[in-house]
C-alpha cells in the first residue's frame, strides 16, 4: 500500500501538495506505507527501522529471530547484553 492510498493521510498529503510549492509535483507512488503488526514484534520492527537503514534493520531482525523465534516480551527480557549485541 502506498502512503497516499491511506485515507487518513491522503487528505493531509493533498493539502500539502496544494499549499507548499516544493511538494506540488511530488510522485506519491514513490512513498510506500510500511505497516507493522500491532504486537511486540511490530514494535521491535519499528524501533529498529527508526535507528538504521531498512537493510540493516532487516539483518538485525533476522539475527534476533534466531535468538527469539517468536516475538515475546518475556523472552526478550531474558536476553543478555551479549546476545542482544550479537543481533
Amino acid at each position: 500500500m502506498f502512503l497516499h492510498e491511506t485515507p487518513a493521510i491522503a487528505v493531509g498529503l493533498d493539502h500539502l501538495m496544494a499549499t507548499v510549492p516544493h511538494f506540488a509535483d511530488a510522485d506519491l507512488t514513490r512513498f510506500e506505507w510500511w505497516r507493522r503488526d500491532a504486537d511486540f514484534g511490530g514494535l521491535i520492527h519499528m524501533i529498529l527501522g527508526q535507528q538504521v537503514s531498512v537493510q540493516a534493520a532487516a539483518a538485525m531482525w533476522a539475527k534476533l529471530t534466531l535468538l527469539m523465534p517468536e516475538p515475546d516480551p518475556a523472552l526478550f527480557l531474558t536476553l543478555d547484553d551479549a546476545q542482544l549485541s550479537s543481533a
